[in-house]
């Protein structure tokens, strides 16, 4: 999921200003490109010198879900994001097994699930010329991993997570590129994503279910995802071996190669360059 939600952090993004970054979107021939905009960069007067940030809606989208999937998958990142709440035993221990489930099935989570919780624990995104950041609630956290907690209601003191990230130019476009380790378990993830898009395309092959929509049921997936994987199963092998050996370019997370998987060329030499491979061996 992730970056396919439309606005997935509407309400909660900002510049390194504070200033709300609204969601919009520009259109060229077919393609429909979506961004957030400071809403200083929206105003309609044109005498006052314009500042602000234009993102990209998806980079942005997709390093923030990968990053909370990181964190997630860390059983010591989520015990010393609970330590000032002071949980006992049992409590931390089942925030623990929740974060551990949650961290097997994130890349399989539904769209709606996966925005529900990002709407849920974090209290704010910034989007800073070198960095994001992500604010989140320790108390919502824990809330959102059933551990019960006895806080006060005006309890703050948030959890910072930082990705260094640039804005950088990409073909026509510019692209968010990550610079540091916000890419933590991305080469598993990849791996695991792969192998599961060559099961659902063996499935779909096979005639085992009589539609389409009955492999949906079965499964619990959603169309959405069930295509992108399918897809995914029709990369350039050399683009298969290299994610599987963890060769991909490093902006290329689990999130973000779903995400391309809607504008994927059939090419393959067209498909290493879309992908950022170009410059690259596979």
């Amino acid at each position: 999921m992730g970056a396919e939600a439309p606005s997935l952090l509407s309400g909660v993004i900002v510049d390194a200003d504070g200033d709300r970054m609204t969601p919009t979107h520009a259109a060229k021939g077919a393609r429909r490109y979506r961004y957030y905009v400071s809403s200083s960069l929206l105003a309609g007067d044109r005498s006052r010198p314009r500042e602000g940030m234009r993102v990209p809606a998806g980079d942005v989208e997709g390093l923030v879900i990968d990053r909370l999937r990181a964190f997630f998958s860390s059983t010591t990142d989520v015990v010393d994001a609970l330590a000032p709440l002071d949980l006992d035993a049992h409590n931390l221990e089942l925030a623990l097994r929740c974060a551990s489930k949650l961290s097997e099935r994130w890349l399989a989570m539904p769209s709606i699930e996966t925005k529900s919780l990002v709407q849920d624990i974090v209290e704010a995104v910034t989007a800073a010329a070198d960095r994001i950041e992500i604010r989140l609630s320790r108390a919502k956290i824990a809330a959102a991993l059933r551990a019960e907690a006895e806080i006060e209601p005006l309890y703050r003191d948030p959890l910072i997570l930082s990705i260094e990230a640039r804005l950088r130019r990409s073909g026509k476009g510019k692209r968010l590129i990550i610079e540091n380790g916000a890419e933590v378990g991305a080469n598993a993830g990849l791996a695991g994503l792969i192998a599961e898009a060559f099961r659902i395309r063996s499935q779909l092959l096979s005639g085992s279910d009589d539609s389409i929509e009955a492999m949906i049921e079965r499964l619990g997936m959603d169309k959405g995802r069930i295509a992108s994987l399918f897809r995914l199963s029709y990369l350039a092998p050399d683009i298969v071996r290299a994610l599987l050996e963890g060769r991909q370019p490093i902006e290329l997370t689990p999130t973000r190669l779903r995400r391309l998987s809607k504008d994927l060329p059939h090419d393959w030499r067209e498909q290493r360059r879309f992908l950022g491979f170009s410059d690259r061996e596979s």
